[in-house]
């Protein structure tokens, strides 16, 4: 049976009382420097780590944020987590990453889990709509893209300027048959700032004298799914632009190559995220840059706010960019 090592070993070995380790440990109280370093030079030497958990909760702080994402393999997601984990490390928190598979059940379950575990504070990219889940007075909540009820600050890129923008290059590349693909009828009731996008595309392409053509897809269904759904489209009516988020976009260009389409004269495609990853991997989509590091940084600033219970608003109006992909065209 391994021992626990106690406060109590490191002030033996370090000739100090218990209490002198304790101060020590929690930064209070007058210690000489010269006491310091050897309750710490103790510690090194028999590799004791203190409860910081305990330590902590002591001090009616778990240092620990809860994100609560739909999925852990959609590149934009996966690239807001890691700059979320990055800064609230600096900023000495803890995350506890959980998945709900664009579950309401589980989603219900982490929220739960996480209040039992004491969280300062949950960042959540929730696509589910029992908003009702979330009416939970005394915990911190932040919402990335979607509005969940009044209170809950909501921390977005500029979604209706990204969708105007998206529109405008398709109909300057002389596109007249434009496809819009997403969440159209919304079924699910969730509020997400992302419809502002087809608004835009149904702004500009009226300006432009164009009638709209849409594609409903839910946001959840697989990328086979979404293929198969493009692919059926293309085949059964004239298409010559496609505005869609990343994933359906990159679903567009491999169903029309399929379609024998060409992407240079025939078909032209803007995705919507940009996460460093899917252009890693597909250089040649041309898409509208969601500024994932700036969101993350707003939505970790606004949560510290009410933390700290610090005024806080929703940010929906951060500024994105147009990313021409290589030879322009998604050739």
């Amino acid at each position: 049976m391994i021992m626990k090592l106690s406060r109590d070993d490191v002030a033996k070995l370090a000739g100090v009382s218990a209490t002198t380790v304790s101060r020590v440990l929690n930064n209070r109280g007058y210690i000489s420097t010269t006491t310091r370093q050897r309750v710490q030079e103790a510690m090194e030497t028999l590799g004791y780590y203190p409860n910081e958990l305990a330590r902590s909760l002591s001090n009616n702080k778990s240092n620990l944020i809860g994100l609560i994402f739909p999925s852990l393999t959609n590149p934009f997601q996966m690239e807001l987590i890691s700059y979320l984990e990055r800064i609230l490390s600096r900023k000495g928190y803890k995350i506890l990453i959980c998945n709900s598979h664009h579950n309401q059940e589980e989603e219900k379950n982490f929220l739960t889990m996480l209040r039992r575990h004491q969280v300062e504070g949950v960042i959540v990219n929730s696509m589910n709509e029992n908003l009702a889940d979330y009416l939970i007075p005394d915990l911190n909540i932040v919402s990335i893209d979607r509005k969940i009820n009044e209170t809950i600050p909501v921390i977005s890129c500029d979604n209706y300027a990204g969708g105007y923008l998206a529109s405008q290059h398709l109909i300057n590349q002389g596109c007249k048959n434009i496809l819009y693909i997403g969440s159209i009828t919304n079924d699910k009731h969730v509020d997400m700032d992302a419809n502002k996008r087809y608004q835009a595309y149904k702004d500009s392409i009226k300006l432009a004298g164009i009638k709209p053509i849409t594609l409903d897809m839910d946001f959840s269904i697989s990328y086979q799914e979404k293929y198969q759904l493009i692919k059926d489209r293309l085949q059964s009516q004239l298409i010559d632009g496609v505005l869609a988020d990343d994933s359906s976009a990159i679903a567009a260009i491999n169903a029309a190559r399929d379609c024998k389409l060409s992407l240079s004269n025939e078909l032209k495609v803007v995705g919507f995220d940009g996460a460093e990853l899917t252009l890693q991997h597909m250089p040649f989509l041309t898409t509208i840059r969601q500024p994932i590091a700036q969101i993350a940084q707003n939505a970790v600033s606004v949560l510290l706010a009410m933390i700290n219970g610090e005024p806080f608003h929703s940010i929906t109006n951060l500024p994105i960019t147009l990313y021409q992909g290589q030879n322009g065209n998604n050739l």
